[in-house]
């Protein structure tokens, strides 16, 4: 008789054993799904952020050489810092709150990014122009900036990369294809790079008017006559 009741239970105890892990497992699938959208989320917002960054570091260099002293060059670094650096296509808020999400998965790696983005955020408002006149001082100053942005651009990539993995191996492929196109595959945007290009070019014509500025008066009264 007891041996009977035994299998006699067995039938609805599987049947509950059963409805639990099959909710158990729709459950996972749906936490491994919401999951990636918060990673796809932040990966596209740091691939933005990475692309600024490649960006402002190469334009440094290039009009490095075509600058009249470090003064000029000051004035002009400071500006494409102040408009293009972390704007337009990059929103701060929007950044953070995906970090903020992420942490609930990843809090060490979000930590880490989250840090990183408020060194950025320095690095953007950072100026000197109180020390440019002490060309050793300033060239100190300037350098250590250039490192911290060399190291903020690995970071990122390396960030970018591992997050790529977390989402799907197709994205991580995609990640890295785009990542190894170098300049040309993160420089296509033509609207941000045009309008980089066109501030460089109007910060020196006003440099050029602040130092001759009877120069620029004549050349108004010739297009007048």
């Amino acid at each position: 008789m007891p041996l009977k009741m035994d299998v006699g239970l067995f039938g609805p105890l599987f049947g509950v054993f059963m409805g639990w892990l099959l909710a158990s497992i729709t459950a996972g699938w749906k936490t491994r799904a919401e999951n990636r959208k918060i990673i796809g989320r932040l990966l596209a917002k740091l691939l933005l952020v990475y692309r600024q960054v490649h960006i402002l570091i190469m334009s440094s260099e290039q009009f490095k050489d075509n600058v009249s002293g470090w003064e000029e060059y000051e004035r002009i670094r400071k500006r494409i810092s102040d408009r293009h650096f972390l704007e337009g296509a990059v929103d701060l808020i929007e950044l953070r709150e995906a970090l903020n999400e992420l942490s609930g998965i990843y809090p060490t790696r979000a930590w880490q990014l989250q840090s990183l983005v408020e060194l950025l955020s320095k690095a953007k408002n950072a100026s000197f122009k109180a020390s440019v006149e002490k060309h050793k001082a300033y060239i100190s100053m300037l350098s250590i900036h250039e490192v911290g942005l060399d190291q903020a651009e690995k970071e990122l990539r390396h960030a970018v990369i591992r997050l790529a993995w977390k989402h799907s191996p197709l994205t991580y492929l995609g990640v890295l294809r785009l990542l190894n196109k170098g300049a040309r595959g993160l420089s296509r945007n033509q609207k941000f790079i045009g309008g980089l290009m066109a501030d460089i070019r109007a910060a020196m014509n006003e440099d050029a008017k602040e130092v001759n500025p009877q120069a620029d008066a004549s050349a108004d009264d010739q297009k007048s006559l």
